[in-house]
Parts: structure tokens; sequence; C-alpha cells
């Protein structure tokens, strides 16, 4: 019988550590070595350069491991189509709510969403008086208040700075005494008034004591007769803000001065209100 000579110690010798492979050497001897530091060496880096859509082609460039760029174009599974808009229209369907009804040349509707873009009235100021929020139905309105006119000052130069025709200032002499100019308010320039017309031009003062329900008082004339700008309202003799604190010439109370915070039946309160009338 003949005998097989087997080397036993290489074959079976143990890795000395976690994580490693034996690897022959030139001689062929059995060497152990790192699986991770084998991989590491072995890998190379690749750097994705973009990614983009161009005439229904997915188109991707990277960047390959010897530094040149690589370009791999594929076509995509679904045809491009130009769709242009067709028509566009405003549309309110309810208090408060717009959007712009888009039609494209494909039939297809679609909404868009415009309320974000309305005004939202925050605050007056001294000088500025806000309202409405930019719709057709309320739009948006900014009023230079009495407080801003005031800083403006209004002189009167020469009588070459005011034109006005013979109608009128005959008719002021028809009224008998003197031909004054007046600066008119809300006209915003110089007028000639009979002097005997001016007792009507001064403000006129009403006062309502001993208020406890309600929200209202009511003067002798109708807010379309009266100078609105010269309108000044003291609840217990404080200044009232208009648009804060009152508001005026709501339908069916055309003389009334109507309060946000009614009056309390707890102790009477006193208004006083002072006007200029429109005419004169």
């Amino acid at each position: 019988m003949a005998e097989t000579r087997i080397r036993l110690d290489k074959q079976i010798q143990k890795a000395p550590a976690v994580n490693m492979v034996p690897l022959s050497d030139g001689n062929g001897e059995l060497q152990f070595a790192n699986i991770g530091g084998l991989i590491k060496t072995g890998e190379t880096l690749t750097r994705l350069n973009s990614v983009e859509i161009n005439g229904g082609n997915l188109i991707i460039k990277y960047t390959a491991e010897d530094g040149i760029q690589q370009v791999v174009s594929t076509a995509l599974n679904f045809s491009q189509t130009d769709v242009k808009i067709n028509d566009a229209k405003l549309d309110n369907p309810s208090t408060g709510v717009y959007r712009l009804l888009i039609t494209e040349t494909d039939g297809k509707t679609y909404p868009v969403d415009l309320s974000a873009l309305l005004a939202v009235v925050t605050q007056n100021t001294e000088y500025v008086r806000i309202s409405g929020n930019g719709t057709p139905q309320n739009p948006l309105s900014i009023d230079l208040t009495d407080v801003f006119w005031n800083q403006i000052p209004r002189t009167l130069d020469a009588l070459d700075d005011v034109y006005t025709s013979r109608e009128i200032i005959d008719q002021e002499v028809s009224k008998g005494g003197n031909v004054v100019l007046i600066y008119d308010y809300e006209q915003r320039q110089w007028l000639p008034r009979s002097s005997r017309s001016l007792d009507s031009y001064y403000e006129v003062t009403e006062t309502f004591p001993e208020y406890r329900a309600g929200n209202a008082v009511f003067l002798q004339m109708n807010i379309s007769q009266i100078v609105n700008g010269s309108i000044k309202v003291y609840r217990n003799g404080l200044r009232q803000a208009y648009g804060i604190d009152y508001d005026y010439g709501k339908q069916g109370e055309p003389n009334g001065i109507q309060f946000y915070v009614p009056f309390n039946d707890k102790f009477p309160e006193t208004v006083i209100v002072d006007y200029r009338p429109a005419s004169f």
C-alpha cells in the first residue's frame, strides 16, 4: 500500500484576527490579509455632475475615476406636450374668495387661488386712514387724515395766485357785505365768500348727555350735509378715533354716529360732536 504525505502546518492554520482572509504569496504560501483593506484598495471615485431632462431624454453627466466627464442619455417613456393658455377669468364664488380660472388649449381648467393676494387692512396711522381689501366690490382706499393736512401751511402770497370766475364773485357780492377769500378744506383751494355767510361756516356743537343704552347718537343734520373731515367726536371728554372707536352714515341712519362699544346702563355717558356744515 502506497503512502501519501500531507502537510498540515498551513492547511489548518488559524486566522490571527476577525475579518481576515487567506491569500497565497508568490511561493504559494498562504498569508492572511484584512478584508476591509482589500476592499478600500480596490475602490474608485465617481462624481455625479448633473441630471436633466431635455427633449424627452434623461441625460446624466458624471466624472469617472479617470477624471474624464462621461455623458449617458436614455429616452424616457412619455411624449412631450406643449399646452398653452386659451383663456383666464376672474371668479368670485363667495365673499372674500377670488380665484383665476385658467383654461388651456387641451380644454382642461385649473383654478388659481388669489385670496392670499388680497390686501389685509391692519391699522390706521396718525396720517393715513386705510379701508377696503382690494376686491372690485371693496377696493383698497387710502385717505390722508386731518392731522396730515393740518401740517401743510396754507399761505396766500398774492391775489394773482387765486383764479375764479366773475359769476362766482358777483354771486357773493349779491349776498351783501364784503367779499373775502376762504380756504375750502375739502376742495383744497381758496374761494370767494360773502362775509355775511360766514356765520354758518363756523363749527356746530351738539351735546348728548346721560346716555345709558344703545350705541348711537343722532345729529340734527345728515352726514351727507356735513364736511366729513370736520367731524370730531368726544365720549366722556375723550377724543374718539374714526374707524376705530366709531363710524357714521350707515344705511338707515343717515345722521347717526355709531360707536363700536355700546353704552352701559351702569353709568351715564356724555357725547359731544363738533362738525362744520358742507354748504355756507
